[in-house]
């Protein structure tokens, strides 16, 4: 599994139109921290697979697209605008728990001293904008 950390874009904090980063859907998004708020809920299987699918959406808002012309498939795997896009941690570990029946899902509670602070300076400095941690399983 590895975990990213993204900075959604805020027009409000980049006055000019540059300034995105993008990330390619390289592996398995399992989740956000969306996901783990959500996890107090009961749901079943389709509600577990629908949140998945509206984070891939909002993250990656051409995935269920077909190809148009000019562009190729590629162009379907590319991220929304972000004003910052991060690994910040990996291991080789699934994250599979058998007791609520899903993978690991990194909140910011999991992250490293080192982790927490790098989070907390990124909110310093993107004090307007939403930061979000990303996991993903490496299939």
């Amino acid at each position: 599994m590895f975990v990213r950390l993204v900075v959604w874009y805020d027009q409000d904090w980049m006055m000019c139109c540059g300034g995105g980063n993008h990330v390619i859907y390289d592996e398995c998004l399992i989740g956000t921290q969306e996901d783990v708020d959500a996890q107090t809920m009961e749901r079943g299987f389709e509600k577990e697979l629908k949140l998945i699918e509206e984070q891939e959406e909002r993250n990656f808002p051409h995935i269920n697209e077909e190809p148009q012309e000019p562009f190729t498939h590629l162009e379907t795997f590319i991220s929304t605008d972000y004003l910052a896009a991060l690994t910040i941690g990996s291991t080789g570990w699934s994250g599979f728990n058998k007791k609520i029946g899903r993978y690991w899902t990194c909140t910011y509670d999991d992250l490293t001293e080192g982790g927490k602070v790098l989070y907390d300076n990124l909110q310093k400095l993107y004090t307007k904008c939403k930061l979000e941690l990303l996991t993903w399983l490496d299939t």
